[in-house]
């Protein structure tokens, strides 16, 4: 009887969490207001480690995510995937929602900075590029092939992100792990001062 008991109520807390985090995916601030003075944890992560904070800034629900700031909930929690809110936010796009969560404190934490902006400039998603920049992501962060983002800005003939990158600090002198610099004339570096 007692394991019955506990598996009711493990089932139960399972799906008041499910019920939580889809409210904050929705952005329905009363539905999750009422889910938490019922008792539901505002940092509870589901099987992927994602909780109601991760989905209302992916989304960009700013009301959600300060009220869940206010409810205790973890601005710098990582999901399965070294995904914190704030980066939930930037790679939405939500500038208002990644400016509440850096207020508080929240930080990007990226697991594979170079490889994440080297995709970004490969993609061509200056937005996403800058966002990560403006938050403190190191624009020299190497690629499993130690190619940074200005590496492949330069390789592809993207002199504008090339000028992106030097602007926030990118290292001009760095070189791959063939020992090669993508920077094959002054003229190319002096483009980008």
């Amino acid at each position: 009887l007692a394991s019955e008991i506990t598996s009711l109520i493990a089932q139960q807390e399972a799906e008041l969490t499910m019920t939580t985090i889809y409210a904050a995916s929705r952005g329905d601030i009363e539905h999750l207001k009422r889910l938490i003075k019922a008792g539901a944890n505002a940092g509870k992560a589901d099987y992927d480690g994602r909780t109601p904070l991760h989905l209302a800034a992916a989304g960009g629900f700013d009301e959600v995510v300060r009220f869940l700031l206010l409810e205790g909930a973890d601005v710098n929690s990582m999901d399965n995937f070294g995904t914190t809110p704030l980066l939930e936010a930037l790679r939405a796009g939500n500038d208002s929602t990644a400016k509440i969560l850096t207020d508080k404190s929240g930080t990007v934490n990226l697991q594979e900075a170079g490889t994440d902006l080297c995709n970004a400039v490969m993609r061509g998603d200056t937005g996403l590029l800058k966002r990560l920049l403006v938050n403190g992501v190191n624009p020299n962060a190497a690629d499993y092939d130690l190619r940074t983002p200005l590496h492949i800005a330069s390789a592809e003939g993207f002199v504008q992100v090339a000028r992106l990158l030097v602007e926030h600090g990118a290292d001009v002198a760095a070189v791959d792990r063939w020992a090669t610099r993508r920077w094959t004339r002054r003229a190319d570096v002096a483009a980008c001062h």
